[in-house]
């Protein structure tokens, strides 16, 4: 089976930021704690005529180092610290504008439903 990995990349501004809240469920309670920003990360898996589909999705927050290209998402472990490139593969990616003051929370939330349905869609 091939597999395909995207990565959602968003900053926020403070730790218990509406930013940080998942993308896709913009509109509930979770939050996540985040020094500036946080990604969310989607391994699709998929049969080969595409009739089926396994989404496994985490998150993840990185540090404010910003490549051209993409972010640095870092995961630490008791044991270990990794740092990974977080960037756009195949039509799967999807990067939420940067947030600004009043419009700007409009603008987030109608672009992150979109996020959403095309998603959903696109994993029908």
């Amino acid at each position: 089976m091939p597999v395909s990995t995207a990565v959602l990349c968003y900053e926020c501004r403070s730790h218990f930021s509406m930013e940080c809240a998942d993308p896709f469920q913009h509109a509930g309670t979770h939050r996540t704690e985040c020094d500036r920003a946080c990604a969310k990360m989607k391994k699709v898996s998929k049969l080969a005529d595409g009739s089926a589909t396994t989404v496994q999705i985490w998150r993840q927050c990185y540090t404010p180092t910003f490549p051209k290209d993409g972010c640095i998402v870092k995961t630490d472990s008791e044991d270990d610290s990794t740092t990974t490139l977080c960037s756009c593969h195949e039509k799967l990616c999807n990067n939420a504008p940067k947030l600004a003051t009043g419009s700007g929370r409009l603008l987030f939330l109608i672009n992150s439903i979109m996020a959403a349905y095309w998603t959903y869609c696109e994993f029908l």
